[in-house]
C-alpha cells in the first residue's frame, strides 16, 4: 500500500476497547486528538569526570486528549470506562465506580485518496493501560456543544514498527487492527443532530421529587446551582411570561482526576494510576 503524502480529518478514525478486548468501537463526531510522548530523563554524574555518567530514562508518559460533539453518540468517557469483568472493572456509573478502569486506544490512517475511513487502514497507533485523567463537558452559545476528555497511561505502539526488538510486541504490533467503520455516510443519531444551544433543555420538569442537594430529580431537564441569580431554589430555570428566569450564555462542567502513580521494587511501570479523592468537580455559567 502506497504511502500518504497528507493525513487529514476525513482518512482517520479513533476508538477505544475494554482493557484485553478484542476489537475496537471506533468513536463518532470526533473533532480533534493529541497524542504527546514524554522521555523522562534522569542525569547521573561521578567524581572524576564533568561529563554526564549516565542519562537514565525513566518510563515515558503518554497522554491523549480528545474532543468531540455532543451528538447522540456514546460519549469518550464512556467508551473509556467501559472495562471489563476481570482486570478492569466497572463496578458502578458513578466517578469512582469508573475510577479504576483502563482502556486501550487507537488511532488508524487510511489512503489519502479515500472520501472516508474504511477498508485496511496504512498506519495504526495503539496505546494500551490508558486511564482517564480529566472529562469536561462545554455548553457555549454560539458553538457546538462537546465533549473534552484527557488519557494517561505508559504505553504506545506502532503497526509494524522496524524498531521494536521486543519479541511479543513485535507479535503484539503486527497483529494490530483496526479497519474503517466508516464506510457508509454518518450523521449524527440524536433528534436534534449536533446539540447547540436551542437544544439544551430548561423549565421546571415533570418529577416532583429532589434529590439529596434539594435539587430537582428529572434527567430530562437541567439543573443548575440555585446561587445563580433567577435560578430557583430547586435548581431549574422557568420560564415566566415566556422569558427564562436566568439568561445563561454558557455552561462548562469539568473534573480533574489528579492521578497519582504507585510505583514498586522489581517493575519499571507504575503498577497502578490512582484517583485522588475528594476530586473538584467544576461548574462555570455565566449569563448576561
Amino acid at each position: 500500500m502506497a504511502a500518504n503524502n497528507r493525513i487529514f480529518y476525513a482518512i482517520q478514525q479513533v476508538g477505544f476497547k475494554f482493557n484485553g478486548g478484542d476489537s475496537y468501537t471506533a468513536a463518532h463526531g470526533v473533532q480533534s486528538v493529541g497524542m504527546t510522548t514524554n522521555f523522562n530523563l534522569d542525569q547521573a554524574f561521578e567524581f572524576g569526570q564533568l561529563a554526564i555518567y549516565e542519562n537514565i530514562e525513566e518510563i515515558p508518559d503518554v497522554e491523549i486528549t480528545m474532543n468531540k460533539v455532543l451528538d447522540g453518540y456514546p460519549l469518550l468517557y464512556h467508551l473509556a470506562t467501559r472495562g471489563n469483568a476481570v482486570g478492569s472493572p466497572t463496578t458502578a456509573p458513578t466517578l469512582s465506580g469508573r475510577s479504576n478502569t483502563r482502556t486501550y486506544f487507537a488511532l488508524s490512517i487510511f489512503p489519502d485518496t479515500n472520501t472516508e475511513a474504511q477498508g485496511g487502514a496504512v498506519s495504526i497507533v495503539e496505546c494500551s493501560g490508558m486511564y482517564v485523567s480529566s472529562v469536561s463537558y462545554n455548553f457555549p452559545l454560539d458553538d457546538n456543544f462537546s465533549e473534552d476528555v484527557t488519557l494517561v497511561g505508559n504505553d504506545k505502539i506502532w503497526k509494524n514498527d522496524p524498531n521494536i526488538v521486543h519479541t511479543a510486541t513485535i507479535g503484539r504490533s503486527s497483529s494490530l487492527t483496526f479497519d474503517g467503520a466508516f464506510a457508509t455516510l454518518d450523521a449524527p443519531i440524536a433528534a436534534v443532530g449536533v446539540s447547540r444551544r436551542q437544544d439544551l433543555i430548561l423549565g421546571a420538569g415533570s418529577i416532583g421529587g429532589l434529590d439529596s442537594n434539594s435539587q430537582i430529580d428529572d434527567p430530562d431537564v437541567t439543573t443548575l446551582p440555585p446561587d445563580v441569580f433567577g435560578i430557583t431554589s430547586s435548581g431549574t430555570n422557568e420560564k415566566i411570561s415566556n422569558i427564562y428566569g436566568a439568561h445563561l450564555s454558557n455552561v462548562t462542567i469539568s473534573v480533574d482526576f489528579g492521578r497519582e502513580q504507585i510505583n514498586e521494587l522489581g517493575r519499571r511501570a507504575p503498577y497502578h494510576r490512582f484517583v485522588t479523592f475528594p476530586t473538584e468537580v467544576t461548574c462555570e455559567v455565566e449569563v448576561t
